[in-house]
C-alpha cells in the first residue's frame, strides 16, 4: 500500500465572506500519478492524483484503510459482501475506493457508482475519476455521476424529487473522509437519509481532526444506528 506523511486538509483552505464555506486559499501542487497495492487485491491501483481543484484531487488516509476494511470484510464473508449488489460511493474524490470494489470484484457487484460534488471552484472531481476509470480499465463495470449533498438536501427540505439524482436505491453506500467540514454535516447525514433504506449498509471512515466533529455524528444517531470499528 502507498504511504504517506498525514497532511492537514485544512492548509490549503480559508473561509468564504460569509465563513461558512471552505475553499482554496492558494493553487496546491499536487499533481501525480500514485500506484497503490493492497493486501488480497490482485494488482495495483493507479491514480491520477491532482489537487489543483481542491483537496479531493489527492488521496486520503481513511480511503486506504477503508479499502483495507473492504477487501478483509469481502474474504470474511467469503465474497458474498458484494454480490449482486448496487454499490455508491459519496464524495469520491480520486474514486481510490470505488475502483478497489470494482477491481475487487467486477464480476460480482451489479453496479458501482462513485459520486462526487463541484465545489466554488469548479473543480474538475468528475473528469479526474474518468481519468482514474480509463487508467484501470474499469470503465465497464463503474459509472461516475455528480451529487451535490447540499443541492439534495435542500431539494428534500422543499419537497421536490430526488429520484433523478440517484436512480437506484444502494445496497451499499461508501463514504471516506467525507467528514471534515461543518458546514456540510447536516447535508451529507441528509443525503445518507434520504438514499438509504432499512436494508442499506453504510461503510464510513474518517480521521479524527477535530472536536467539532463530534457534531457530524450526533446528528447522525439521531437517524442512524451505527457501530464503531476500530
Amino acid at each position: 500500500m502507498a504511504h504517506e506523511e498525514p497532511v492537514n486538509p485544512f492548509q490549503q483552505l480559508t473561509t468564504d465572506a460569509d465563513h461558512d464555506v471552505l475553499i482554496p486559499a492558494q493553487i496546491p501542487t499536487i499533481h501525480r500519478t500514485s500506484s497503490f497495492t493492497f493486501e488480497g487485491l490482485a494488482g495495483p491501483i493507479l491514480l491520477h492524483e491532482d489537487a489543483s481543484g481542491g483537496c479531493g484531487g489527492k488521496t486520503w488516509e481513511a480511503a486506504n484503510i477503508m479499502c483495507d476494511h473492504l477487501i478483509w470484510k469481502h474474504a470474511q464473508t467469503d465474497g458474498e459482501l458484494f454480490r449482486g449488489k448496487t454499490v455508491l460511493e459519496l464524495g469520491a474524490g480520486t474514486g481510490l475506493v470505488g475502483l478497489m470494489v470494482g477491481k475487487l470484484c467486477r464480476e460480482e457487484v451489479t453496479k458501482i457508482i462513485i459520486t462526487d460534488q463541484m465545489c466554488v471552484y469548479q473543480s474538475p472531481m468528475l473528469e479526474l475519476m474518468e481519468a482514474n476509470l480509463r487508467l484501470n480499465k474499469l470503465e465497464s463495470c463503474i459509472d461516475v455521476k455528480e451529487l451535490n449533498w447540499q443541492v439534495l438536501s435542500l431539494a428534500i427540505s422543499m419537497g421536490e424529487p430526488t429520484q433523478s439524482m440517484i436512480p437506484f436505491v444502494p445496497d451499499i453506500i461508501l463514504a471516506s473522509d467525507c467528514v471534515y467540514l461543518e458546514a456540510a454535516f447536516e447535508p451529507l447525514v441528509i443525503t445518507l437519509a434520504d438514499l438509504a433504506t432499512l436494508d442499506t449498509t453504510i461503510f464510513l471512515s474518517y480521521r479524527k481532526r477535530r472536536k467539532a466533529d463530534k457534531r457530524f455524528f450526533n446528528i447522525l444517531k439521531k437517524r442512524f444506528d451505527f457501530v464503531e470499528v476500530s
